[in-house]
């Protein structure tokens, strides 16, 4: 809704935020390539690189990248715990219990979608359901054996 409104009043288009982040087929790709654009490019151009370049030559470049991987996350937590908690707490609060049953909702969901696909195309849902045939056929021979 922000490009269609940028490209009304300014005549400008804006750079996409999201990917298509439905279509990913990993995590890495979720998060990496389709998910909030704009916040991993910031992030990218402000806090990763520069500490990167700085730490890269003391540390080695096996170890340079660490340091801006933990502080562009360190960076990304204080955004979000400092905008989004607090225009949260100052407007309104869901019920904790509802709060709950979204947020399990959302990662079960989410879980779901990232992963089951994955699981089914390399078989592991037919391996498991096999693998469940034959504990059942062993438990039921012992119960049997032991009459």
């Amino acid at each position: 809704m922000s490009g269609v409104m940028a490209r009304t009043i300014l005549g400008q288009d804006l750079a996409p935020l999201f990917d298509e982040p439905y279509l990913s087929t990993s995590l890495q790709q979720f998060w990496g390539r389709r998910w909030n654009l704009m916040v991993n490019s910031i992030l990218r151009s402000t806090v990763y690189d520069p500490v990167c370049r700085i730490s890269t030559p003391v540390l080695g470049k096996k170890l340079g990248t660490l340091p801006g991987v933990f502080l562009t996350f360190v960076v990304s937590g204080l955004m979000h715990e400092g905008v989004i908690k607090k225009s949260v707490n100052n407007r309104w609060r869901l019920n904790k219990w509802v709060s709950r049953i979204l947020t399990l909702g959302f990662i079960s969901g989410t879980g779901f979608w990232l992963f089951f696909p994955q699981l089914i195309r390399n078989g592991v849902d037919l391996k498991a359901i096999s693998e469940y045939g034959i504990m059942l056929e062993f438990v039921k021979n012992k119960l049997h054996v032991g009459r």
